[in-house]
């Protein structure tokens, strides 16, 4: 037999969630614009990546190569959002393509391709650093 819902049984989650959005709502318009030092956690994790990458392409193991571009993967995601937060939008799409690449050095098959997407991480990291900094700068 079907859950049924009636609107009657939902008013108070309305309710609720209708004062919820009347108070959020100004404060949200009332937000600060983000500061320079806004984009130091950007920065942080795209330090962590570049790190990540270097080691993927200087790692002498497939398996060691593979964990740091797995390590590589959730960092820079954080930093691309942390750079969308702090108003750096020059440094989302690096910090896109170091995410995508770290998610394709995990799958590569043999430690040269992984070499290979560990340079491309890194270098996409160093581009979304230069631009954070410049951001930060601002």
């Amino acid at each position: 037999m079907p859950y049924i819902v009636s609107i009657r049984s939902m008013r108070p989650m309305l309710i609720r969630f209708a004062t919820a959005l009347a108070v959020s709502g100004p404060l949200a318009v009332a937000a600060l614009p983000a500061t320079a030092a806004d984009c130091e956690l950007a920065i942080r994790h795209a330090t962590y990546v570049a790190e990540q990458g270097e080691l993927v392409f200087r790692s002498e193991n497939y398996i060691q190569a593979s964990d740091a571009a797995s390590n590589a993967r959730i960092p820079s995601i954080d930093a691309w959002q942390q750079a969308k937060a702090c108003g750096c939008p020059e440094a989302v799409a690096p910090l896109e393509d170091a995410t995508l690449t770290a998610r394709r050095a995990n799958n590569a098959m043999d430690l040269p391709n992984a070499r290979m997407y560990g340079e491309r991480i890194k270098k996409d990291a160093e581009a979304a650093l230069e631009a954070l900094r410049r951001c930060a700068a601002r």
